[in-house]
């Protein structure tokens, strides 16, 4: 019934769509500018409590128990790092449990060897008169069945701690 003509010379067309491009090239720079700066702040957010974790461990590797993490957030990476700091608490604990036991070890099995060898060289450079060597070499021989029972203790120890000993726990009067 009708038609419309419209004519715009092909110069014009190509300029505007150099323009259209010039002004969709530019707004994608912004828009990746202004999305990177937020997502870069976001992210290292986000990974300073696990750096702080990270180095934590490794500091807590070296033997270094006193490292504590201060992360404030109620989500999984704040229970992590309370985790953490409990784990780092419990193996201070028992890092000190280890020394006093390793002290009170070397003291037990110091105190026969020091016998035995104190016994054994009164008898060698003859401070201990001969008619009481069967004596000393007597103590010499109970201090010799101490150290062998601590040894043995301490084996009996690593095979519970390794699990090959199982234990027979059973509930019994103690009256």
């Amino acid at each position: 019934i009708a038609a419309v003509y419209l004519h715009t010379p092909v110069p014009e067309i190509y300029e505007m769509r150099s323009i259209l491009f010039k002004l969709f090239l530019i707004s994608v720079l912004i828009s990746i500018v202004v999305s990177i700066i937020p997502a870069y702040l976001f992210s290292a957010k986000i990974s300073r409590p696990l750096k702080e974790i990270c180095d934590a461990s490794k500091k807590i590797a070296s033997g270094k128990f006193e490292k504590k993490l201060y992360v404030k957030s109620r989500d999984e990476v704040g229970e992590l790092a309370e985790s953490f700091n409990n784990m780092a608490s419990d193996l201070k604990k028992l890092e000190q449990m280890r020394r006093d036991f390793v002290a009170n070890v070397s003291h037990e099995l110091k105190t026969p060897m020091t016998n035995i060898s104190g016994y054994i060289a009164g008898i060698l450079d003859k401070t201990i008169p001969p008619e009481k060597h069967k004596h000393y070499l007597s103590i010499v021989m109970e201090e010799t069945y101490r150290l062998n029972r601590l040894v043995n203790d301490l084996l009996d120890l690593a095979k519970m701690e390794s699990g090959e000993m199982k234990l027979n726990i059973t509930d019994f009067d103690i009256n």
